[in-house]
């Protein structure tokens, strides 16, 4: 960016206004009643949107990040409202983490506490409060009091045919947005909107003196930094600067190899004694003064040991992953795709143990090792939390069972829809008992466990996803073996399976106590639907057959009788 401090002006209208021949139409049921009574009627801070900025500000995120001077922790984005905030942050979490703040995830929480979370949806988990380093923080304007950024991107969403800023025209809405920035600070908005209100035609007035604000966003090609850059639309961003700078050729000239060169003491002629003694062949034991590189190339670790990359090759298992030269005994093409856990251990240096992850010779072999291991955790997590769930389920059950006669559901109708999470936070706020407190709260537990233990979520089929979208980018460039180095191989766990069940356990354990207190009492009448469970059941039984689990297919057909026999 050629400028730290500017606002991006704009004219397109917040979601809900369009223009047509018979003048400003404003959506939504205010709209009968004119464009100023539906701008002025609405007084929460969640309706305003503006799609053309969530746009504009997942395009400016994505070229500061991959400018490299930034990285994602440094950025913030403010909005005024929640709605677009939460805009923002669907849009966002395609391309990066993203962080809320404690308040902001709150209020998000309450919004969807009626919404419908559908069993067979397994979302990938956007949202995070533990990747801070890897975050670009997302928060509305009154949540973020007290905090500031290196680089903060605000969102002003308002843009109407009545040039009503809303509540942020206030001076002190105003004082926090443009107080927050460390660095550079980009404003996005339709002046005119802003400009009956006093405190921003000040803010304004001082920019336009200085410059700071029109049209178009001045970029700045770090190699090229006399090219003129300009974005208007969010598009723009790919089109002149597609990787943080310009399409130009860079013409500076690097080493023909491609690879940094090794350090003096890798010379054998100028390095030290200590260096040329080092053993470099681990078959016959030659020095490394001795070894003649033009027949026998040799490799410098890390951990600064030498090796012949023949004897480096032998030891990683080279010959497994890549078919061999018949005379150099080089690489010189890849053999068939890579298998999960096909490696039993990370090989290492042989002299100290230290990692040898940063050799790109050996790059396949030991990030395979690294996905593994990684999936391996993953799976022993996944089982340590569903025996931590399934105990409090079992504690939980027993509870409801000691207590059933003495319960009572109150003179309330119950009437019980959708699936299980919505009606479980139905009764968890049942005004007559607080019951099902308890299990609700572990059903969106293992709700929380579903979405990590699902296939999409392990750290192979993650990496895998990320080739696949890398490969169909590089349509004249394919992959040297049958497309992309994971073809045809799928990842199964069973923690899918067991946070499936696990879910439709809570369900059925909420239902058959919620049908038996009723039958003690019937003080009130009781309507359930169960079919969305029926439906979850199907699904599990589909998902056990096709990954060879009997256990769980059975456990899924006992699971949707009892929902047959609770719903007649």
């Amino acid at each position: 960016m050629r400028r730290r401090l500017f606002w991006l002006e704009h004219s397109m209208l917040e979601d809900g206004q369009q223009v047509t021949a018979q003048g400003p139409i404003v959506s939504g049921s205010a709209g009968a009643a004119g464009p100023e009574s539906a701008i002025d009627s609405v007084a929460d801070s969640t309706t305003h949107t503006n799609e053309h900025e969530v746009n504009m500000v997942l395009s400016l995120v994505r070229h500061l990040i991959r400018h490299g001077v930034y990285r994602p922790n440094d950025i913030a984005v403010l909005t005024p409202y929640l709605g677009q905030l939460r805009k923002i942050r669907k849009s966002l979490a395609s391309f990066t983490e993203v962080v809320l703040s404690d308040l902001d995830e709150e209020e998000l929480q309450r919004e969807d506490e009626d919404e419908n979370d559908d069993m067979n949806a397994r979302p990938r988990p956007s949202i995070a409060k533990s990747t801070l380093l890897k975050a670009v923080r997302l928060a509305t304007v009154d949540n973020f009091q007290g905090e500031e950024a290196k680089v903060v991107i605000i969102s002003l969403v308002r843009s109407n045919f009545m040039r009503k800023p809303g509540f942020v025209g206030q001076p002190n809405r105003a004082n926090v947005l443009l107080s927050r920035a460390q660095h550079g600070m980009y404003i996005i908005g339709n002046p005119e909107t802003f400009a009956g209100s006093r405190i921003w035609q000040n803010v304004i007035n001082i920019l336009d003196e200085e410059g700071n604000i029109g049209p178009s966003f001045e970029l700045c090609c770090p190699r090229h930094p006399d090219t003129v850059l300009s974005a208007t639309m969010p598009d723009d961003f790919v089109v002149v600067s597609p990787e943080a700078g310009c399409d130009q050729i860079c013409g500076k000239e690097l080493p023909f190899c491609g690879v940094s060169c090794p350090s003096e003491k890798a010379c054998q002629i100028c390095t030290t004694d200590e260096i040329k003694n080092m053993r470099a062949d681990l078959l016959d034991m030659m020095k490394y003064g001795d070894v003649d590189l033009d027949l026998q190339p040799c490799i410098f670790t890390p951990c600064t040991h030498v090796f012949t990359a023949k004897s480096l090759d032998s030891l990683m298992g080279v010959s497994a992953h890549y078919e061999l030269g018949p005379v150099s005994g080089m690489p010189v093409a890849l053999k068939a795709n890579s298998v999960p856990f096909s490696i039993s251990a990370a090989q290492s240096c042989p002299d100290c143990g230290g990692s040898l992850h940063s050799l790109a010779r050996y790059g396949r072999i030991t990030r395979r090792a690294r996905l593994d291991e990684s999936t391996k955790q993953l799976v022993v997590q996944s089982e340590k939390t569903f025996y931590e769930l399934i105990d409090a389920v079992q504690e939980t059950q027993t509870n409801l069972l000691d207590t059933r006669q003495d319960a009572s559901l109150g003179e309330d109708d119950i009437v019980l829809l959708g699936n299980g999470g919505g009606r479980l936070k139905l009764l968890k706020h049942l005004k007559s008992t607080r019951r099902y407190y308890e299990l609700a709260e572990i059903r969106t537990q293992a709700r929380e466990f579903l979405v990590k233990a699902s296939t999409d979520e392990l750290p192979f089929d993650r990496v895998y996803n990320m080739a696949e979208n890398g490969r169909r980018k590089r349509v004249s460039r394919p992959d040297p073996v049958n497309g992309s180095m994971f073809d045809g191989i799928v990842m199964q766990t069973r923690g899918e399976l067991l946070a499936s069940a696990l879910v439709l356990r809570c369900d059925v354990i909420a239902m058959t106590d919620l049908v038996s207190v009723w039958s003690n009492d019937k003080t009130a009448s009781l309507y359930i639907n169960l079919a969305a469970d029926r439906r979850a059941c199907e699904a599990l039984i589909e998902l056990a057959k096709s990954t060879n689990h009997p256990v769980y297919e059975a456990e899924a057909h006992i699971l949707w009788a009892t929902f047959t026999a609770l719903e007649s």
